[in-house]
């Protein structure tokens, strides 16, 4: 039945064994699977038009249940889970082959912040958008850093309170020693803000 179709489609083992060797949307890869995998997309979204990863774009960034992460399984690519830019809140659910994307990135990465403002920091300025109203509502934090990141680009981290930094940053609160963060931080974007110079954990490997 659909449900057997979406547990099985779930599970790291099934994921893992028809996965592409490349990042990919594995909806579009599994064509003697596509109808399951599909009919499973439709019943966990609950969205019965659905046809391609395009229809189910929007819930890439949901980070609070496993539709989202089945998306992110199943629409890798199209969710952007190669990419920082895209800003997804979690990487839960994303390819391995895309997450490689995302590591060999940040292996030729500078260790500079970047020194863009307004829309052209951001590889969408919508994605950004998701992010920072998402944290921001779901972690009380304060000082408005969507405006403030438009406007300063990275200089925002100076001006926002300690506590909100901290946490965009992955930082132990009044240190710039990282730790495990519930959400992507942004320490690929600004590294020499969020401390990468004195702590490289999760930043470009130059740092």
């Amino acid at each position: 039945g659909t449900e057997r179709d979406m547990d099985a489609l779930a599970s790291d083992e099934t994921f893992e064994t028809w996965s592409s060797p490349t990042c990919s949307d594995d909806l579009d890869w599994w064509s003697n699977k596509t109808d399951a995998a599909l009919l499973a997309l439709r019943f966990e979204t609950d969205r019965r038009h659905v046809g391609s990863c395009q229809d189910v774009l929007d819930i890439c960034w949901d980070p609070r249940d496993r539709k989202s992460t089945l998306v992110r399984r199943l629409c890798s690519l199209t969710c952007g889970c190669d990419r920082h830019e895209r800003m997804l809140i979690t990487l839960d659910g994303c390819s391995s082959s895309c997450l490689d994307e995302r590591t060999k990135a940040m292996s030729i990465a500078d260790c500079t912040d970047d020194q863009r403002t307004g829309a052209a920091l951001f590889g969408n300025i919508n994605d950004a958008k998701t992010y920072f109203v998402y944290i921001t509502k779901t972690y009380q934090l304060g000082g408005g850093p969507f405006p403030l990141f438009r406007q300063f680009g990275c200089e925002a981290l100076t001006r926002l309170p300690r506590l909100t930094s901290d946490f965009l940053c992955g930082r132990i609160h009044g240190t710039n020693i990282s730790k495990l963060a519930p959400v992507q931080t942004l320490r690929w974007l600004c590294p020499v803000t969020c401390g990468c110079t004195f702590d490289a954990t999760g930043c470009p490997f130059n740092c």
